[in-house]
């Protein structure tokens, strides 16, 4: 069990799989709730469903790889050769140098980054949904597991499984020359389990040698989110959307002993609410006409993700700065998607290929760990295949 789980943290370190945004939103710097181009408006902004008009998903998985991305792959090439040699002369001993040649690696990272913080979350690929006549529905699952670790004497891992379901409507009315549409979205939320397990790196690594005594807990909960979106000559539009209205969230601890038959219950449940957030953005298409066919669509967007950052007074929240997000897409021929973005101070770029329903895109962005911009960046490369239309 314990080579087992190292070879896991290795692996977790090495590939990070994150569900926030969808690849394509990667690209442009984020999340930008005025984009309604694709079935993923029912997670950014329920007004958008008014003028979303039909999109259909049918199945996505996404991949996503974080941090210092050659040293994942240092240590990927030296288990490797490690393992090829110790194939050609087999012993009693291979589980536990396995073991201690990952653990090494591992404490070696984390001493020459002063740190590690990365996740792995795997979206897909059950995700599906879809948008029509203003409703809008989207289903994920989503396989996480999450690792900060500060220093070798400190660090937390978390695994566990979510399961989430939204359900919007947007209704347009019609202004004439513009648009406005009001939304509103439901959010059911199942972290099924969650295994959290901290300490030094070496009394992580021993932990889980018993993995019937880790502590585990089972959450479940709901959000109510509204927005509004404006929308002047198909050409510029603005909308504001508030999360988490009202969003409560129910924990308890399960134990992993197989023999247990302990199930989640309201009535042993921890009850605490998830913080609301406002996020505003704008959006532009710019004209194509002039370029005969060659450019098919340009859209560009600005956004922050919670204006109420700029008023926080009484907690410690990150620099507001980081949740100003910028991007553009310009599709040609109908087929090549070109994406260019700001993410958290950082840039971004992705691209996309569109062959009628089969979609491939990838980014490639930065993302501030910190409370300040600078203070902890770390480079992300992203890719998700999906059927849609």
């Amino acid at each position: 069990m314990k080579k087992i789980f190292t070879i896991l943290l290795c692996l977790v370190i090495s590939v990070s799989l994150f569900a926030q945004e969808d690849v394509r939103s990667m690209g442009m710097g984020g999340n930008h709730i005025t984009d309604y181009s694709d079935v993923y408006i029912t997670q950014k902004n329920p007004a958008g469903l008014g003028f979303a008009g039909k999109h259909d998903l049918w199945t996505n998985t996404q991949v996503e790889i974080g941090g210092p991305l050659e040293d994942f792959m240092n240590i990927a090439d030296k288990l490797s050769n490690s393992g090829d040699s110790q194939n050609d002369n087999l012993n009693s001993n291979d589980s536990d140098n396995d073991s201690s040649e990952i653990e090494d690696a591992i404490i070696d990272l984390v001493k020459k980054n002063n740190g590690l913080a990365t996740g792995v979350n795997l979206v897909g690929p059950l995700q599906f949904g879809f948008t029509k006549n203003g409703f809008g529905l989207l289903f994920s699952e989503e396989l996480f597991v999450d690792v900060n670790v500060p220093s070798i004497s400190r660090g937390k891992v978390n695994i566990g499984l979510d399961a989430n379901l939204l359900l919007g409507y947007g209704h347009k009315i019609d202004l004439g020359i513009s648009d406005l549409s009001i939304g509103i979205s439901a959010n059911l939320f199942s972290r099924a389990i969650n295994i959290g397990v901290d300490g030094s790196l070496t009394e992580i690594f021993d932990k889980v040698e018993d993995m019937d005594n880790l502590p585990a807990t089972s959450m479940i909960g709901y959000g109510i989110n509204a927005g509004v979106q404006y929308e002047f000559a198909n050409f510029l539009s603005a909308g504001i959307v508030w999360n988490n209205i009202l969003a409560p969230t129910y924990t308890t601890d399960i134990p992993l002993d197989e023999d247990s038959d302990k199930e989640f219950t309201f009535k042993d449940a921890r009850k605490e609410k998830l913080d609301p957030t406002l996020a505003v953005g704008f959006g532009v298409k710019i004209p194509t006409s002039f370029t005969l066919g060659i450019i098919s669509s340009w859209t560009a967007y600005l956004d922050h993700d919670n204006i109420l950052d700029f008023f926080a007074k009484d907690k410690i929240v990150r620099n507001p700065i980081l949740g100003l997000s910028a991007g553009t897409e310009v599709v040609l021929f109908k087929t090549i998607a070109l994406r260019l973005g700001i993410h958290e101070s950082y840039p971004a770029a992705g691209c996309g290929i569109r062959l009628a329903a089969f979609h491939i895109d990838a980014a490639v962005f930065g993302s501030e760990l910190g409370l300040e911009p600078g203070a902890k960046p770390q480079l992300n490369a992203a890719l998700s295949i999906s059927f849609h239309r």
